[in-house]
């Protein structure tokens, strides 16, 4: 079994949380690995950077308080609870993980949401995704939306583009991989526009959308987002270098 490793990087924001785990995974510790924060921004950093690391990645949420664990796909489960000494894991009185069924655990805090946790989630299928089949071969398609509009030139003519395109991809009944939107496209998942459903559509179907949380801070909408979920650099850019086939709006 192997020891577990626990990290405080509370009172840090994304950048330095997730520079403080590289150190540690750089000194050569692949995990289990659990890393304390006290902010969604810093956990969904760090989360990313595990799961880049080929670390089974799972985050949990009590109150303002975070938790990101990852560990090897082959270690044993390790039971996360919060509890009055805080953020505890199961481990044995070496210090190491224990399988799952071995101890019984009061008040497990099942994760608030799944970074990993699953065997298809890695740089080379990077968020559980929905692949498109040509011939043989099985493609990855990831469509970057850094706009409201599609195109240049026209601002209307880019909106009803937009509207069309992502219609027309719904309709096909084939969605891309991820769709990951930046700088004003974030407003594509934050408004009541004929893309919303679309959209949804998109997620029924089983692709993943991700909206910027830098560029939701910059427009100040986070609290708007109507469809798919908040992330961050790291996902984009996996999600980039995963892609079989790029398509930017």
């Amino acid at each position: 079994m192997a020891e577990v490793f626990h990290l405080n990087a509370r009172q840090m924001n994304g950048a330095d949380a997730a520079e403080k785990t590289r150190g540690v995974l750089d000194e050569g510790r692949s995990g289990p690995l659990t890393v304390g924060l006290d902010n969604e921004g810093a956990a969904l950093e760090v989360a990313s950077l595990l799961n880049g690391r080929g670390l089974t990645v799972q985050t949990y949420q009590e109150g303002s308080e975070w938790l990101v664990l990852g560990h090897p796909a082959d270690s044993p489960e390790i039971l996360v609870w919060y509890g009055p000494g805080g953020w505890q894991a199961a481990t044995d009185d070496k210090g190491y993980a224990v399988p799952k069924g071995k101890e019984p655990i009061i008040d497990l805090i099942h994760p608030l949401r799944a970074i990993g946790g699953r065997a298809d989630f890695s740089l080379s299928n990077p968020v559980g995704v929905v692949q498109k089949t040509s011939g043989d071969k099985v493609e990855t398609v990831v469509v970057m939306a850094g706009s409201q509009f599609m195109g240049t030139g026209d601002d209307e003519l880019g909106r009803k583009l937009a509207v069309a395109f992502f219609d027309t991809m719904a309709a096909v009944g084939v969605p891309p991989a991820v769709v990951a939107f930046y700088n004003t496209g974030v407003f594509l998942t934050t408004r009541e526009t004929p893309v919303l459903a679309s959209l949804q559509e998109l997620v029924a179907q089983g692709a993943t959308l991700i909206s910027s949380s830098v560029c939701l801070d910059f427009f100040d909408i986070k609290d708007q987002v109507k469809v798919g979920r908040i992330g961050n650099m790291y996902e984009i850019i996996n999600a980039q270098r995963a892609a079989d086939r790029l398509i930017r709006l």
